[in-house]
């Protein structure tokens, strides 16, 4: 089976749910092939699953290279200022001195805690305790020299520029996590298509009724359906103006989830299947200021709301 790793949770289950569908229909090949739209469509359908199943290992290699490297380094740092500091410390006890005790201690407990852009100012902070000791005759019997505070604080220097670069990467993997969301939209689409042809077999009143092929499709559909849908944004994008004109492949992001739509002809947009909570909205489209709102949503509830864009 493939990987699902490089989903959300909710597009894993999302996703999941669209291949429980198309195998449903592999069970059903001559009802298929007799209706051309649907056959058509349930290959598309099976072209966009693959798409995304295709895409994943590409965001899944970047990510782990990020965070392999990232952790080795950090750890590799970790490593060589807790001898440091525990050594330090016992030297501190022993001549009653508080200050560069408590510092330890600190730094000791930071060196395992603080936020990797904060790792370098805990590494300054414990060379700068030491620093006043680091002559001293005593102090030089537990070998800590003053080589090696320049070399950890090289070390640190070093990791935290490379932060930088692994921010770059991380938008990468952003911008992949993005495409995959996108992916998702002509998805959802098939599933719309699918429930209006499947209609086609309705055994009350359909063209070539099939009662049992339209209930197992359906069923399938129905639970695809309950599964997404709980609370729900939708609403309609127009240009900014007296005549509000609808915009077309509009995009509205939920920055909080990372759900995306893009708006239709009509300019109609919709996302579902998200808690309920404070989100931050992004809408954009070509030509147009993009901008950013706060929506209050409740789980369970469905909110209209309309987005009107100004022009560059």
């Amino acid at each position: 089976m493939p990987t699902r790793d490089g989903l959300t949770k909710e597009q894993r289950v999302e996703l999941d749910l669209h291949t429980a569908t198309d195998k449903m229909f592999d069970k059903y090949p001559t009802q298929v092939a007799d209706y051309e739209p649907l056959k058509d469509k349930v290959a598309l359908h099976k072209l966009h699953i693959k798409h995304i199943n295709d895409r994943l290992p590409e965001k899944m290699q970047n990510t782990v290279i990020i965070t392999e490297t990232k952790n080795e380094n950090r750890v590799a740092l970790e490593n060589k200022y807790r001898p440091i500091c525990a050594i330090t410390s016992t030297f501190a006890k022993k001549s009653e001195n508080t200050s560069l005790a408590a510092a330890m201690k600190l730094g000791s407990r930071k060196l395992l805690t603080v936020a990797d852009l904060n790792f370098l100012v805990t590494v300054e902070n414990i060379n700068t305790a030491i620093t006043p000791v680091i002559a001293d005759a005593e102090y030089v019997k537990y070998g800590i020299t003053a080589l090696m505070l320049t070399d950890g604080l090289k070390d640190a220097t070093t990791f935290s520029g490379s932060l930088g670069s692994n921010r770059q990467a991380k938008e990468s993997v952003s911008v992949a996590s993005l495409a995959i969301e996108q992916m998702f939209v002509p998805l959802r689409g098939d599933k719309t298509d699918i429930t209006s042809l499947m209609q086609y077999f309705n055994p009350k009143g359909g063209i070539k009724p099939d009662e049992t092929f339209y209930n197992s499709i359906i069923a399938a559909l129905t639970v695809n359906e309950l599964a997404q849908n709980h609370t729900t944004i939708d609403g309609h994008i127009y240009e900014a103006g007296a005549d509000k004109k609808v915009i077309k492949r509009a995009q509205v992001k939920n920055l909080t989830t990372g759900k995306l739509a893009i708006s239709d002809l009509l300019g109609y947009y919709s996302i579902s299947k998200f808690k309920g909570g404070v989100f931050e909205f992004e809408i954009s489209a070509e030509g147009y200021k993009t901008i950013i709102v706060v929506v209050t949503i409740a789980t369970g509830k469905h909110v209209t709301m309309d987005f009107t864009l100004e022009k560059k």
